[in-house]
């Protein structure tokens, strides 16, 4: 015998509470210890054709009242739950109230288990990381395009050759390396 509460009883039916408390005036539920026998209470639901168990030609919706699975959803299929939700909704098929607030409560939680883990710092957030990836990029090709410059005329010196040479030369060379630099990270890009 499968004893559970009316809240229990409601989440496995995805219906509300007050809907099995309709359920529970209107004399469908059974009732041991102040908690609800499933099997009974099924079996007396299916007979008067309510909740999940009502004939297909009489719904509006044939998966709005179907049964919910009674373990946790993971991530994927609470974002599997609400895209075919919105799906749905796209197709004019509109949901029940209780479904409605199934999904919203789902969604919810998702976002909250997101921020959790942000402020936890197992997540990152992606725009403000790739705003530091591109700025800290930028700062090493213009301190690459800069050195020339700067090392030309004392590398020139040392060597005892002309310091615009020397500069025009490691320029080129500063130069075919950030475009050989930039192909690998395109060429990493592309394979992600």
């Amino acid at each position: 015998m499968d004893l559970v509460t009316k809240a229990e009883f409601a989440r496995r039916h995805g219906v509300s509470k007050p809907a099995v408390q309709k359920w529970q005036a209107q004399g469908y539920l059974i009732m041991s210890d102040g908690k609800v026998d499933v099997a009974a209470t099924d079996a007396k639901l299916r007979d008067a054709r309510k909740g999940r168990f009502r004939s297909a030609a009489s719904q509006v919706n044939p998966g709005v009242n179907r049964a919910v699975d009674a373990s946790t959803p993971s991530v994927e299929d609470a974002a599997a739950t609400i895209a075919a939700f919105l799906q749905r909704l796209l197709d004019g098929e509109y949901e029940t109230e209780a479904e409605a607030d199934r999904v919203k409560a789902n969604a919810l939680a998702g976002l909250r288990a997101l921020e959790f883990q942000e402020k936890a710092g197992s997540l990152v957030n992606l725009e403000m990381a790739e705003r530091t990836l591109i700025d800290t990029s930028r700062a090493a090709r213009d301190a690459w395009l800069n050195w020339p410059s700067r090392v030309g005329p004392l590398a020139a010196a040392e060597l005892g050759v002309e310091a615009d040479k020397a500069t025009e030369v490691l320029t080129a060379h500063v130069h075919k390396h950030l475009e050989d630099l930039a192909k690998t990270g395109a060429d990493a890009e592309g394979q992600s």
